[in-house]
């Protein structure tokens, strides 16, 4: 079963900060402030008013360095906690995800960092994904195992989706959608916070965990939200 490799990266944790800032909004309906709301107005000034988006991530990375001795003890303490979830529940879980998917894991590896902020991205082609530095285990479990779906999801099925003439957003608010499936008993012995929606996907949501409870076909039940999305769009 993959393996994740965890790691603390200010660099790359001050790219997130800057991707959100400069966002301005979620494209899943979070409100700006909600996004930002862990920064210090001081230094979320000195941020925006950075003339480069480098050095705007040299403010964050900085600021990171100096306050590192507030908040990295803890990641290491977090990343030691959530490797030995792993080691206990780990290969259960990804085989439960196979299962599930219909599709093998795609990768041996994954690669998770750390980030204070509550936005975490990831990038497909490098089996790459951020991870809540500062939640309890179970919210950063639920965190992982939502992005690592999110990533087989991406590899097997995102051809198809284009095929099936969805579009870029629509494809995403599937994707986010159909992480309604941590909250389901199949995943009740692995002790995950509940995953929540975003508000714009919360009747879609409904409507999918009702038919997988129905059919518990993951490949029908992409053909279903794909449908339902459609559906949705043109409403």
């Amino acid at each position: 079963m993959p393996k994740i490799k965890f790691k603390i990266d200010f660099k790359e944790d001050a790219r997130n900060w800057v991707r959100i800032i400069n966002a301005k909004k979620n494209k899943f309906g979070n409100s700006y402030g909600y996004m930002i709301g862990r920064i210090e107005k001081d230094l979320l000034k000195k941020i925006k008013e950075a003339s480069s988006r480098e050095k705007a991530e040299k403010v964050v990375f900085d600021y990171l360095k100096k306050e590192s001795d507030n908040f990295v003890p803890e990641m290491k303490a977090v990343q030691k906690m959530l490797e030995f979830y792993l080691q206990e529940k780990g290969d259960d879980l990804f085989k439960l995800i196979e299962k599930i998917t219909e599709k093998p894991m795609y990768t041996d590896t994954f690669n998770a960092t750390f980030t204070l902020m509550s936005s975490c991205p990831y990038n497909s082609k490098t089996n790459w994904f951020m991870v809540m530095g500062q939640k309890p285990t179970t919210r950063q479990v639920t965190n992982i195992f939502h992005e690592i779906l999110h990533l087989q999801f991406i590899h097997y099925y995102q051809d198809y989706c284009k095929e099936r003439g969805l579009t870029k957003q629509q494809f995403e608010d599937l994707k986010e959608a159909l992480t309604f499936l941590l909250n389901e008993p199949e995943f009740d012995d692995f002790f995950l916070a509940p995953d929540y929606s975003y508000n714009n996907h919360i009747e879609l949501r409904k409507k999918l965990k009702n038919y997988w409870r129905r059919t518990k076909s993951f490949e029908k039940l992409i053909d279903k939200g794909i449908d339902l999305v459609e559906e949705k769009i043109k409403i």
